[in-house]
């Protein structure tokens, strides 16, 4: 992290190790500087947490854009997770406040991931199209190409985002501040070539599970975001056979999501009244309206088949959520937006899944998750 001296005048040092800050407070890692751990020495310190009060608005929260010039983009809250996807062919990169995205001066170095492949982090100078984070905007700077942004705040019942350093142990508990117990969490292990390990709570596979779920207990499944795979039984590795709480979730020993001395970033969401839904449905091949509590409709929408394969599709109001045709990008997809299907139409409370979906979206029968922002 940059650190800057208050009883000097020099300019700040970009690339000191120094503190680095968790879900608890800070820590120094193998950080040895005598400024700051010094064997034996004595420090004193100030330590002034995040606003720490529940979001009454989702405009306060959440906002899509879509963008195809250099332009700042204004928002109503510091930015703390940006989902940049190129409409016409291209990844969906995820950048994001703790992994410190940060300035010289003059190059501005982006720590992303690629939420269509399973690849390790990579550090972009400026090509990405979203930098300079601060506290009411962020820079869109991807020139003349049209480019989907989603940009989260960090709230408590709505967002976390937690790095954290994997140890390999099975059964760890890794603090988090939500507030709440998640219903999606999305963890990624940042440099190795990993699958996003994906938590949805009330996901269960039967051709899993077998003809008696229950014979497992309450065992959470795993699904991956950056795969069309349906819903699997999570064995210990990803999540310890433990649903997370309102202070931790568990992870297991593999490397998804507890790699041996691996950096770790994990996204946790949460269902909030009136902001946020996080539910299932069943499909029926006919339209279904799927209320998520909301009094002006989604915003926001993503969805994936769980008891078979299917992408990760979403949808929000600056791509066009209609009556007609709704154009849609992929999670899990580097492929261009497709503008010519009527699969989703609004509904105040939520979302209506239309007749005409395909299979990996309404199929008589079929179980889908879904993930929705007012």
């Amino acid at each position: 992290a940059a650190t800057l001296r208050v009883n000097a005048n020099t300019a700040e040092y970009a690339n000191t190790a120094r503190i680095h800050v968790n879900s608890t407070g800070f820590g120094f890692d193998n950080e040895a500087n005598g400024d700051v751990n010094a064997n034996n020495s004595n420090y004193v310190y100030v330590a002034i947490r995040r606003s720490h009060k529940t979001p009454e608005n989702a405009a306060d929260v959440f906002q899509p854009d879509l963008k195809s010039s250099n332009q700042t983009i204004t928002t109503n809250f510091p930015v703390d997770l940006c989902v940049v996807h190129y409409t016409g062919g291209g990844s969906p990169f995820w950048v994001d406040r703790m992994r410190s995205i940060f300035t010289d001066g003059t190059n501005h170095t982006q720590r992303y991931l690629n939420s269509s492949g399973a690849a390790g982090e990579g550090n972009d100078t400026g090509t990405l199209g979203v930098k300079d984070f601060d506290s009411t905007s962020y820079e869109h700077s991807l020139g003349n190409y049209e480019q989907s942004t989603l940009a989260f705040k960090r709230a408590v019942g709505f967002f976390d985002i937690v790095a954290y350093a994997g140890n390999g142990v099975q059964g760890r508990n890794i603090a988090h501040n939500l507030g709440v117990a998640p219903d999606l969490m999305i963890v990624k292990n940042r440099e190795a070539s990993t699958d996003f390990h994906t938590y949805v709570r009330g996901i269960t596979h039967l051709s899993v599970y077998g003809s008696d779920p229950d014979s497992y207990g309450n065992n959470p499944a795993r699904l991956y975001l950056n795969a069309d795979s349906d819903a699997e039984f999570s064995a210990s590795g990803s999540w310890d056979h433990t649903h997370p709480t309102a202070t931790h979730f568990r992870v297991g020993d593999t490397g998804g999501t507890n790699g041996n001395s691996a950096n770790l970033i994990a996204y946790l969401f949460a269902t909030l009244n009136g902001i946020s839904k996080v539910g299932s449905y069943s499909g029926t091949g006919s339209n279904i309206n799927v209320d998520c509590g909301f009094t002006a409709g989604a915003r926001f929408i993503m969805i994936k088949r769980t008891d078979s394969s299917g992408d990760w599709f979403y949808w929000h109001t600056a791509l066009g959520i209609n009556s007609g045709n709704d154009p849609y990008l992929r999670m899990n997809s580097s492929g261009s937006k497709v503008t010519n299907t009527d699969y989703i139409d609004p509904l105040n409370a939520g979302f209506t899944v239309t007749s005409s979906a395909p299979a990996a979206l309404n199929a008589s029968g079929g179980t889908y998750l879904f993930f929705a922002i007012a």
